[in-house]
């Protein structure tokens, strides 16, 4: 795996902030004809293994982790976060990438990696303990596999986060509604 990123981060005013950047990846995952130890062990399971969840922090852009030999993604990118008043802040995300194999596969689609990705969402916080975020995304079409068989079309998919923890700070109670009023099933 090797990456180069060029990123800027700053304040916009006292009550926004910017992200820019631009990325340039390629990954070689060379296939063995022995079974991995890990085989079934995939990125998005290393949350699992935190004492105690982040409620709002971002979440990966994509829906599983791609599976294919070699290859190259370039991506562009921009967040901003504002806050709006004591209580409420926005915030939108926006990737455009060109993800391809290279090798066997050459000119094919990396699995589950969106064309263009946008995410928009609020939080609030209010009394009691409790925070409250909403979330829409938008993903162009992509694919489930390397062979660009199975295609996943493009679409909106909503979400909804609660989370109230008491004054002392332990115990919490935390609920996710996630891919709301989406037609299709992405992995």
């Amino acid at each position: 795996y090797q990456r180069t990123r060029v990123q800027f981060d700053g304040e916009l005013g006292s009550s926004s902030f910017v992200q820019v950047f631009a990325d340039h990846e390629r990954v070689d995952n060379p296939r063995s004809a022995f079974p991995s130890p890990v085989a079934g062990f995939e990125l998005s399971q290393l949350e699992n293994l935190r004492n105690r969840t982040e409620v709002f922090t971002a979440r990966s852009d994509l829906e599983e982790t791609p599976d294919f030999a070699l290859g190259r993604v370039d991506s562009l990118g921009l967040a901003l976060n504002h806050l709006i008043g004591r209580n409420q802040t926005i915030a939108m995300r926006y990737l455009a990438r060109n993800a391809r194999q290279q090798g066997a596969g050459k000119g094919l689609k990396i699995p589950y990696i969106p064309r263009h990705y946008a995410q928009f969402t609020s939080q609030w916080a209010l009394a009691g303990g409790w925070l409250l975020g909403t979330s829409a995304t938008f993903r162009t079409g992509r694919f489930r596999d390397d062979t660009n068989q199975e295609p996943i079309s493009a679409g909106w998919a909503f979400g909804l986060t609660g989370y109230w923890e008491d004054a002392s700070k332990h115990h919490g109670l935390q609920a996710i509604l996630d891919n709301l009023l989406t037609r299709k099933q992405a992995g």
